[in-house]
């Protein structure tokens, strides 16, 4: 009798040995969401984004990555929703009146920096849809639920 329990208890330290943590790949997927939020708070600047738009998105992204796989339902449409606005934001037409009247669109007036923002806010947005899809799908699985597994 004791001789089957301990081999038992060795095979169950055995087995526990080969399991990964899943805590690294968690931390890494956590800093990645939080530099593409980083990037829609700047573009919230340039667009006139209100910053409960990036907040909303930020939470539900890390909650995506921690605890339910289903709040990918959520971000995307926000995504869906920050790209549109900078799109009619940046092209809608301004006046500037100094001597004479100009008339331009807004993202004729963008200059160097505000082009790599733009092209940050649109990677961290792909990133977050990219994300987001993947856990809808199965493939990225929740720290609180790969404790079924």
């Amino acid at each position: 009798m004791l001789m089957s329990q301990s081999i038992k208890a060795d095979q169950s330290i055995e087995s526990n040995e080969n399991i990964k943590s899943p805590i690294p790949a968690t931390l890494l997927h956590t800093s990645l969401v939080i530099l593409s939020c980083l990037a829609l708070f700047a573009l919230g600047d340039m667009t006139k984004l209100d910053i409960f738009v990036p907040i909303f998105i930020l939470a539900f992204s890390l909650a995506t990555v921690w605890l339910i796989p289903l709040f990918g339902w959520v971000i995307l449409p926000a995504l869906g929703f920050v790209i549109i606005h900078t799109i009619l934001h940046l092209g809608e037409m301004r006046e500037y009146t100094l001597v004479s009247t100009y008339r331009y669109r807004g993202y004729e007036a963008l200059d160097g920096g505000d082009w790599v923002l733009l092209t940050l806010a649109l990677l961290g947005i792909g990133y977050l849809a990219f994300m987001s899809w993947r856990a809808l799908k199965g493939k990225l699985v929740p720290v609180l639920m790969q404790d079924n597994q």
